[in-house]
């Protein structure tokens, strides 16, 4: 157990006498350390609360510590020599962690010294970000950010616990807010709409360009980034592989895929391979970084006007939002060719793979999704239930009243009656169970 004093000092300054409470104690390594307080119970409750630090190991020095904020921009420097490097930190992402980590954690608790940040404190930077009423997937980004600050603290040895980690563990991660996706059927019209003009004053190659976009996506589950990194030698008509390499950012960067899993080779089926030739036959024009999706009058990969030509086909469609309901966004797409692959039974480690995604529980809480109506559900149980009852495998079925009672005729008549009656009774006996 760690020693630790209490001791009064008293000197005179500016000719006058003063007075202070110093704890004295030595740390992990068997250091001297001292610390003054004015009033004598404060100094007691630090003495108290450092030798239990110090018995724990987590004890560090006062004058060892950085702030918050030194921190933060450490950490923010760190971004900026990965993306310098190109190491998949984007200029948009840059952007949005410095913007956030200046407005929400810095410019909330920046000037708190990390030995003396408490769980009040990351509750502090939670509130600010909920008073603006974001999205609590939104909420936890931001903390998350703030527990990697301390994390590097920790690296530092700055501080040795992270109390963010503390309140994360706590409070639990948000689960997925449900992604508003594509039906086979609402799939087809988006096909069907995107074979003609956008309007009729837009050029073909436009045309064309979205197209190849929704084929990619809906067939393949590229990434709108992926989509428009994608360069002619990377796409293999030969083989049917599209290999994807580089992603695009919003700033027309070319980058490293978002995660290591997103380096992979994707096959593509015939209907995208036609849609492909289609391109590079009419409409494709050559450019110094090779990418396949610049063509003649459809130069600029400009997200705006991407997003407005994504919009006009869904009117096209018939897909436009109603009024109080969401817009289908470009990456359901993605989703819905998640779904599809699992549906066609291709196994769900291999689908995370085509995807890109590093875990395959990712696949599927967030990216499967439900395509068959409760009859098709039926179907499909009766033929799963048909390939696991082999030959000679005795089935059980259903008897009549006739079957069940022939050895009392008396009573064929009546259960007759009650095998007739039984839906109702089932009904009736849920609608008691309701009112209970």
């Amino acid at each position: 157990m760690s020693r630790a004093t209490v001791r009064k000092r008293e000197w005179t300054s500016g000719g006058k006498k003063r007075t202070a409470w110093v704890v004295d104690y030595n740390d992990a390594i068997g250091k001297r350390r001292q610390k003054s307080f004015e009033l004598k119970k404060d100094a007691d409750a630090y003495r108290n609360h450092v030798v239990q630090e110090v018995a724990n190991g987590l004890h560090t020095p006062e004058r060892m510590t950085a702030t918050v904020e030194a921190v933060a921009e450490e950490h923010i420097r760190t971004l900026e020599d990965r993306h310098r490097n190109g190491a998949r930190v984007s200029r948009g992402y840059l952007a949005r962690e410095r913007s956030m980590i200046r407005r929400d954690i810095i410019g909330v608790v920046g000037p708190i010294k990390l030995i003396d940040l408490r769980h009040i404190h990351v509750q502090q930077v939670i509130d600010f970000v909920e008073k603006r009423g974001v999205r609590p997937r939104t909420i936890y980004e931001v903390t998350n950010t703030f527990k990697t600050i301390v994390d590097l603290a920790v690296r530092r040895e700055y501080v040795r616990r992270n109390v963010v980690r503390d309140v994360m563990k706590e409070r639990g991660t948000p689960a997925y807010e449900p992604v508003r996706t594509f039906s086979k059927e609402n799939v087809a019209a988006l096909l069907k709409a995107a074979d003609g003009k956008l309007v009729p004053t837009a050029s073909w190659a436009w045309s064309r360009r979205i197209r190849l976009g929704v084929y990619l996506a809906a067939f393949c589950g590229l990434r709108w980034g992926e989509i428009f990194g994608l360069t002619l030698d990377h796409v293999d008509l030969e083989n049917g592989i599209l290999r994807i390499r580089h992603s695009m950012d919003h700033h027309n960067n070319l980058k490293s895929p978002k995660t290591a899993a997103g380096v992979r080779d994707v096959p593509f089926p015939q209907p995208v391979r036609t849609v492909i030739e289609d391109w590079l036959e009419e409409y494709y024009l050559p450019n110094e970084r090779n990418l396949l999706m610049t063509g003649r009058g459809a130069a600029s990969n400009c997200v705006r006007l991407w997003n407005g030509n994504w919009h006009r086909l869904l009117a096209n469609a018939g897909l436009a939002a109603k009024s109080g309901e969401k817009s289908l966004h470009f990456h359901a797409l993605r989703h819905f060719a998640a779904s599809m692959m699992v549906n066609h039974n291709i196994p769900i480690t291999d689908v995370a793979r085509m995807l890109g995604h590093a875990h395959y529980d990712m696949t599927l809480k967030v990216y499967a999704h439900p395509l068959l109506d409760t009859a098709q559900q039926s179907v499909a149980v009766e033929n799963m239930a048909s390939q696991i009852i082999v030959s000679g495998t005795v089935i059980p079925t259903g008897r009549s009243a006739v079957q069940r009672y022939k050895h009392r005729p008396d009573n064929i008549v009546l259960a007759t009656k009650r095998q007739q009656e039984l839906p109702n009774r089932l009904k009736t006996l849920r609608e008691q169970h309701q009112l209970r």
